[in-house]
């Protein structure tokens, strides 16, 4: 099943690509009248609600034709915007109700161990993943000083 999503992510990255409709997304949203930074929160949103459904690898090949030329469209860089989809990612395996890794705890867990108390116990994570990718987007300096230091 996962072979099979993966196969068509990249089919329709491929006639996104082949088409242009990221070249036209990408106009469509850079002449809306928000400010960046809210059309970054609305793709991290997007991402977030796709990772409660899908795995990382199939989110990735679907988003990523489409959000990282508008990524640079709106100036942002490159390795921060990945950075912020990666733990968004990570976030999206641990949410409910369909996060991989919430049913990988479950089989490893006691038996009397429920997957709705994996579910509760996961939410203190989610929380620290938000504020984590807050305070990256207030201060992107935090992701960016390793890539600068190595020479990006």
């Amino acid at each position: 099943m996962i072979f099979m999503i993966i196969t068509a992510s990249k089919t329709f990255s491929s006639v996104l690509a082949f088409t242009g409709a990221s070249g036209g997304i990408t106009d469509l949203v850079t002449s809306l009248d928000l400010h960046p930074l809210i059309i970054l929160i609305c793709m991290q949103i997007i991402i977030a609600f796709m990772g409660t459904f899908m795995e990382a690898v199939s989110i990735m090949m679907i988003c990523l034709p489409v959000f990282m030329p508008i990524s640079n469209a709106l100036g942002f860089d490159p390795v921060w915007f990945g950075i912020l989809m990666l733990i968004n990612l990570e976030m999206g395996q641990i949410t409910p109700p369909f996060g991989m890794l919430l049913f990988v705890m479950k089989s490893v867990a006691p038996d009397d161990i429920s997957i709705q108390q994996i579910c509760w116990a996961a939410v203190p994570y989610i929380v620290f993943d938000i504020i984590v990718m807050g305070i990256i987007i207030i201060w992107p300096q935090v992701a960016l000083w390793l890539p600068a230091i190595l020479g990006k």
